[in-house]
């Protein structure tokens, strides 16, 4: 079993940002390793498009959350408040998106 604040399994070169990102979401990532391996997946695999009806949804919810609050708060925050307008909330996950990609934390 791998160790989640490893990176092991979940792909790519990590540096601090990504190494710290994956101490603080670990208990997210083991999460969501346990629910792939329910389902007899490796951690880089991906869902059967046939077959797969959202076991591990919550799971890859959780962990999203998870690195959007560790990466930028501020606009994880925009981003998870469905009062605000629609644009924002759709620019605050595009900036999280290539926040969380700069991090170095790569998930499949």
């Amino acid at each position: 079993m791998g160790n989640a604040n490893t990176g092991a399994g979940w792909g790519g070169k990590t540096n601090a940002t990504g190494d710290r990102l994956k101490e603080t979401c670990a208990a997210a990532f083991e999460d969501l390793r346990r629910c792939k391996a329910e389902l007899n997946l490796g951690e880089n695999e991906r869902y059967s498009i046939k077959g797969y009806n959202g076991e591990c949804d919550t799971s890859e919810y959780q962990l999203k959350r998870c690195l959007a609050f560790a990466v930028d708060p501020v606009n994880a925050r925009i981003l998870y408040d469905s009062s605000r307008p629609r644009e924002r909330r759709l620019q605050a996950n595009k900036e999280l998106q290539k926040a969380i990609a700069d991090s170095g934390v790569h998930r499949h």
